[in-house]
């Protein structure tokens, strides 16, 4: 889960990553600021959503080696000691940062709600003017227009700044500054995503002066002059608000000086939209293996025994699911001061066919399997032989429903107590009468958990059987 969540994370950075690229390379130039703050704010939405689109694309095969669960690589556990995992480390540090931001976040709110709440309040209209009493920038924030009157003397100078605050009230721009703000908590690892926050609120600010300074050619060269005037003024203001004096004013003062974009220059936006449409086919592109060809069987084969990591148990999980839709998941996994397992269970699905396995106890577990044979059989089994290749792989024929339970004291050989949909089998019962596609759930008990429950009957294994039947 964690790993899954740390994966959507680093593709909702990739493509805001590319949009910002986009627009540095592409757009931050041209003067089409409402088509700019579209695509930056589709940018975010995007990248909340596309990460869990997810393209199948299905792929033929002949036939499956079985997975490489032998190697001394991924079966020995060296120095891990369990439950460590780097996952779990990058995976609580995110969360670390996103709490410190969040915080952050809540904090500037609380400060922004007490300066709104000290200032003296009038309607205008649907904008409500707030006429504060320190010296601050004038700033809007949603239909709030806060200033400071005794700071602004020059009656053309103010009307100015408030046209300004207004465009910005009328054209909904808190919306995008508070929802990119948000987008950062999240984000906050990424770089880019801090730059992005930056472009949004710049092209904000070129749309408000667009609007402000009219396009009157007089009109608008006093407004920048009135923007010079403030370069080194002001320099206190309150965060997640849009600031009329900020440290963009030479910036924008380029802007409202250059010529509008021609027209034709819209092509860009057109390149745009397939170079994301690549990236997102790159990174979000799940493989499906269709059936077999030639006749051949599909064969799978996971082998835990007890040095399995913790990190080696995710690999396989996450490579079935990827390659062949097959869920498959370990729980409950305990281990000694060894580090070696003494205690799993495992379950896994797949369309129609599902089940479980577990087993427990204070040794080490004895090797044992899930495995697909034939495309159609799914299982567990702890019975093994050595192939043509001298790989240790599931005895041939050997389902779930033919568990070899270990239980030291007894004899090898002593068959395990059987337990079919809550009745209990005898002797002669063949497990193989059981056909595995028709098993639901399977549990299996040892030494004092075993006769606990079904006594004396219970001290060579017992093995509990659901039946999809029930």
């Amino acid at each position: 889960m964690m790993e899954a969540f740390l994966i959507y994370i680093a593709k909702s950075a990739g493509f805001i990553t590319l949009c910002y690229v986009c627009y540095r390379l592409l757009l931050h130039r041209e003067t089409f600021f409402r088509w700019n703050r579209c695509f930056l704010l589709s940018g975010v939405l995007l990248a909340l959503i596309l990460p869990f689109w997810t393209i199948t694309r299905t792929i033929e095969t002949v036939r499956m080696t079985p997975l490489p669960d032998q190697g001394t690589e991924d079966m020995i556990s060296g120095t891990l000691t369990p439950g460590t995992d780097v996952w779990d480390i990058v995976f609580w540090i995110y969360i670390s940062g996103v709490i410190v931001f969040t915080v952050r976040l809540i904090v500037q709110l609380l400060s922004l709600r007490k300066c709104l709440s000290s200032c003296k309040k009038r309607k205008d209209g649907n904008i409500v003017v707030m006429e504060a009493a320190k010296n601050i920038s004038p700033f809007s924030f949603f239909n709030f227009l806060v200033y400071n009157p005794e700071m602004h003397p020059d009656r053309k100078e103010l009307e100015a700044i408030l046209l300004h605050e207004k465009a910005h009230i009328e054209q909904l721009h808190s919306l995008d500054v508070v929802l990119v703000h948000i987008f950062l908590v999240f984000q906050w690892c990424n770089p880019v995503m801090w730059l992005y926050q930056r472009a949004v609120v710049r092209n904000l600010e070129y749309l408000a002066d667009r609007s402000a300074a009219g396009t009157n050619r007089n009109s608008r060269k006093n407004y920048q002059l009135l923007l010079l005037r403030q370069t080194e003024a002001y320099k206190e203001h309150m965060a997640l608000t849009n600031t009329f004096f900020n440290s963009s004013i030479k910036k924008r003062v380029v802007m409202l000086h250059t010529s509008n974009s021609d027209q034709k220059q819209l092509w860009k936006y057109g390149i745009v939209i397939p170079v994301l449409t690549l990236f997102l086919f790159a990174v979000n592109t799940r493989e499906v293996v269709a059936q077999e060809e030639n006749g051949e069987k599909l064969n799978i084969d996971v082998r835990i025994d007890k040095d399995a990591t913790d990190s080696y148990l995710k690999r396989k999980s996450q490579s079935l699911n990827s390659s062949y839709g097959i869920e498959l998941e370990f729980k409950g996994v305990k281990r000694n001061a060894l580090g070696e397992i003494i205690a799993i269970s495992s379950s896994f699905k797949k369309g129609a066919s599902a089940g479980s396995w577990a087993v427990s106890g204070d040794k080490p577990i004895k090797p044992f399997h899930f495995f697909v044979d034939g495309s159609s059989e799914f299982g567990y089994a702890t019975i093994e032989r050595t192939d043509a290749h001298g790989l240790t792989v599931p005895a041939s024929g050997v389902f779930a429903g033919i568990i070899n339970v270990e239980n030291s004291g007894n004899a090898v050989d002593a068959p395990p107590l059987y337990v079919i949909d809550g009745k209990i089998k005898d002797k002669n019962f063949d497990i193989n009468s059981v056909s595995p596609s028709s098993i639901a759930e399977m549990n299996v008990l040892k030494g004092e958990a075993a006769t606990k429950k079904y006594g004396k009957d219970g001290a060579n294994g017992v093995i509990e059987i659901t039946t999809l039947g029930e």
